[in-house]
């Protein structure tokens, strides 16, 4: 987005129904996007726009602040992909 401050984005995962699921927001400037889905997915997306860029900061901490209360983990590097066929992997490998 030319002439716009570079996206932020926060992942978070927990343990639900004995798999991972995920909850990921990412915003700049008045728009807000939230992803939300099993781990190694695309999710569903949620678009929020907001009248300006600190009332979408406003949202975004709040719902981080909300997540992290609930108990959700804050995913510091991006997960890998699980592919059988990924060199190393034993995932899959049943």
């Amino acid at each position: 987005m030319p002439g716009q401050d570079a996206v932020k984005t926060r992942t978070f995962v927990c343990e639900r129904d004995g798999g991972q699921v995920f909850w990921e927001i990412s915003w700049v400037g008045c728009e807000v996007e939230v992803a939300t889905g099993d781990v190694n997915t695309e999710g569903v997306v949620e678009q929020s726009f907001f009248v300006s860029p600190t009332a979408a900061q406003a949202y975004v901490y709040a719902q981080i602040r909300a997540i992290t209360a609930a108990g959700w983990i804050r995913r510091l590097r991006p997960m890998p992909p699980i592919d059988d066929e990924w060199p190393g992997s034993s995932v899959g490998a049943r």
